[in-house]
């Protein structure tokens, strides 16, 4: 029930979405030295699966993957962009309804950041 955490994302300043453009490192460098406040949860006030996607659940599994598909750094937003639908179409063939949640968490100073996520090289 962690979607109860979170309350919704006004703005952001989101990079473009060239993955080598300077544009978009310099906007990725200015999230990540602001300070940030954010959670992506695996549903919002429903409880959801535990299970549905081998040794993890759907949401983990598409989270992980999620990370796994970027060789660039990447915002959390991005992730989130591209697991909620994925976790809600999964669970949606198990009968069930799962709504992925990203949001600022409540009063804890978030002033505008995000996450970045840099991959190994």
């Amino acid at each position: 029930y962690s979607g109860v955490l979170v309350r919704s994302v006004s703005e952001q300043i989101q990079p473009p979405n060239s993955t080598n453009s300077a544009a978009r490192l310099v906007a990725l460098n200015t999230l990540a030295q602001l300070r940030s406040r954010k959670v992506i949860s695996s549903g919002n006030i429903r409880q959801v699966m535990d299970g549905g996607a081998g040794a993890h659940s759907i949401f983990a599994k598409q989270f992980l993957d999620g990370l796994n598909r970027h060789n660039t750094p990447f915002p959390a937003r991005e992730l989130y962009d591209e697991l909620a639908p994925r976790v809600s179409q999964a669970a949606v063939g198990f009968g069930e309804q799962q709504e992925p949640q990203y949001g600022q968490l409540r009063f804890a100073g978030h002033v505008g950041g995000d996450f970045v996520f840099v991959p190994k090289s």
